[in-house]
This record gives structure tokens, C-alpha cells and sequence, in this order.
């Protein structure tokens, strides 16, 4: 028996033609919202395929320089992913397996670091006092000076470099400095130990309480940092294509369009570095020399293809592009850095 269809689109709504078979505004197919269980399989099958076909496209599309961006303001939007997707995948991708590679790694300072250093110095204060006090009891008898060369002795054996004190210093303000015990520094919290050394100031107690626990907690901070990588690139992404719109100017290409490129660039260059991260340690020097370059030789590649000017006109925007990129980086990684040591 026919199940009778509804006249509106029960999806968006719309009013729907006589004997319509999907919905002429959001396409979805006209049921009475009860799916048999083969459609739903058959649905799943297309969609899983649709989406695996797309990836592979784009991917193959992506790895011949300048095709893909080519492509897509040719209006094969639908054949391929999008690009801002696409990039932040990768980006996260990448610096997801930048931290788990580095999950091991010792960053050579941390609070067990630092608590080591407090407990020979406790070790070390207690023996001299030890050794003080018994020393008084042999006074003017030759023990005296056998005592005198023990404490020597001792003091040489725990002398590990362990300081007593550890220096704070805001290099952002007025270039305050403190000095405070190892000791304390370990035992303390951060709002104890900036209150016992006199820390009033807001800034102050801002700025060196970021620096305490990141030098308690080296490798968080640089997993923090890294895990801001993606964003900060992203937001780089609109001042290289602003580059891009100076160096073509004379052009008739749209901000968009650079900005495309931009994307699918640094999107080929994040998975070549996957590689490197991933697999680095198993590559000879020679490999890795070759992939390093080949980000650079795409890049140049596709920047001919898609803005189609010789090799010597290319060359010297490609020049002055990589250029400005370096300007660029430095500044957006001295930001992250500082919004990194901010809010950690």
C-alpha cells in the first residue's frame, strides 16, 4: 500500500510540487520521515563513498602544484574539499603528532628539576651543620683538623651545581629581579611565594607567576604553544594573500583567490612535514634534504601555474614573497609565544 506523502518538505519546510520525489529547496527526499532499513544502508554506502572519492580527488589534485586551486575557481567546488577544512585538518594533524612525538622528550628543566636541586641543598646544609657541631667538640685536639678536611671533603662531594637560590625576573616590566630560595620555590605555591618575596605589584605578580610554572612545567608550556600553532597560521593566512594581491596587482585576480592558494599551499606543505615528523628518524639526510626542498620547489611550481608568468617573473615574486613570508612568520610566532606564556 502507497504511504501518502506530505505536501511540505519536512526537512526546511517548503512547499513541495504534486508528486514530488525531493524537495526543490534543500533537496532532501520527500518520505513521511520513516526510512526502511535499506535505504538507510544504501544512503550510508553513497554518502562513506561520496566523502572517500572527494579526499582522494582533492589529495591527487593537491599534489600537482597549482592544480587544485586551478580547479577549484574553475567551479568544481563540489569535487573537491573545501579548502579552509582542508587546512585545518592537516594543521591539526600535524601538531597533534608534533606532541605525541614529543610526549617523551625531557625538556631539561621541570619542577622535579628543581625539587632535585632543593633536596641537595637540604642534604648540603644539613651535613656542613652536622659536621659544624662536631668540629666544636674536638677544638684545639688534632680530630679538630681531621674534622676540618671531612667538611671539606663533604662539601666537594655534594657540590652537584645546585644553587641555593633561583632568579625571577620580569624582562617585560621594569626589569624586576628576585631571588628566591630553591627551597621555597618547590615547596611554596606560586601566590605564597610571590607574597612572602614582596610581590605586590599586578603586573608583577602576572608576569612571574607565568614564569614560574612554566619553569616548573616546561614540556606543558610547549604543548600548549604548539597546539596554538594551527590558529596562529590561520590568521596569517590573509596578510600572505594581501602579498599576493601586491605582487599581482596588475592582475585581475580577487583577494579570495589568493587567499585559496594560500591555503592549499601551506596545506601540501603540512602533510610533507607529517612526513618528516612521522617517519624522520628512519629516512637517510638525503631524503629529508629532498622533501624539505620539494616544499619550496611546489611552491614555486604551483605560483607559475596558477598566475601563468615566465619562470624569471615567477622566480622574483617567488623571491620576494618568501621574503615577506619569513617577516611574517617571526612576527605571528613572537605573538603566539607571548599569548602562549599569557594564558598558560
Amino acid at each position: 500500500m502507497n504511504q501518502e506523502l506530505p505536501d511540505n518538505c519536512l526537512n526546511c519546510g517548503c512547499i513541495l510540487p504534486e508528486n514530488a520525489k525531493y524537495c526543490p529547496d534543500c533537496s532532501q527526499k520527500n518520505t513521511d520521515g520513516r526510512v526502511p532499513v535499506w535505504t538507510f544502508v544504501t544512503d550510508f554506502i553513497a554518502n562513506l563513498f561520496n566523502i572517500d572519492s572527494k579526499l582522494i580527488r582533492t589529495f591527487l589534485a593537491l599534489f600537482i602544484p597549482g592544480k587544485l586551486t586551478k580547479e577549484y575557481f574553475q567551479g568544481k567546488h563540489k569535487s573537491y574539499a573545501n579548502p579552509v577544512r582542508l587546512f585545518l585538518y592537516a594543521g591539526v594533524t600535524l601538531f597533534a603528532v608534533v606532541i605525541w612525538k614529543t610526549s617523551d622528550i625531557s625538556f631539561g628543566v621541570d619542577k622535579t628539576f628543581y625539587q632535585k636541586q632543593a633536596d641537595e641543598v637540604h642534604i648540603r646544609q644539613v651535613l656542613e651543620d652536622k659536621v659544624d657541631i662536631y668540629r666544636e667538640t674536638f677544638q684545639d685536639t688534632a680530630d679538630y683538623y681531621q674534622t676540618d678536611s671531612l667538611k671539606k671533603w663533604v662539601l666537594q662531594e655534594l657540590d652537584t651545581g645546585a644553587g641555593d637560590s633561583i632568579t625571577l625576573q620580569n624582562i617585560f616590566g621594569e626589569d624586576k629581579q628576585v631571588n628566591v630560595s630553591t627551597m621555597d620555590f618547590v615547596d611554596l605555591s606560586t601566590d605564597s611565594l610571590l607574597a612572602k618575596y614582596g610581590i605586590t605589584s599586578s603586573y608583577d605578580t602576572f608576569v612571574l607567576s607565568r614564569q614560574i610554572k612554566s619553569m616548573k612545567d616546561g614540556r606543558g608550556l610547549f604543548h600548549f604553544f604548539i597546539g596554538k600553532l594551527p590558529i596562529m597560521i590561520f590568521f596569517m593566512m590573509p596578510f600572505l594573500a594581501l602579498i599576493l594581491l601586491i605582487l599581482y596587482a596588475r592582475h585581475n585576480y580577487f583577494f579570495v583567490e589568493h587567499l585559496v592558494f594560500s591555503f592549499h599551499t601551506h596545506t601540501f606543505a603540512f602533510i610533507i612535514t607529517l612526513v618528516l615528523v612521522s617517519t624522520g628518524q628512519y629516512l637517510p639526510g638525503l631524503a629529508i634534504a629532498a622533501l624539505i626542498i620539494g616544499i619550496f620547489v611546489y611552491q614555486f611550481l604551483a605560483q607559475k601555474r596558477y598566475y601563468e608568468q615566465g619562470f624569471w617573473k615567477t622566480l622574483l615574486k617567488f623571491l620576494l614573497l618568501n621574503f615577506v613570508y619569513m617577516f611574517l612568520v617571526t612576527l605571528f610566532f613572537t605573538l603566539a609565544v607571548a599569548i602562549s606564556f599569557a594564558l598558560f
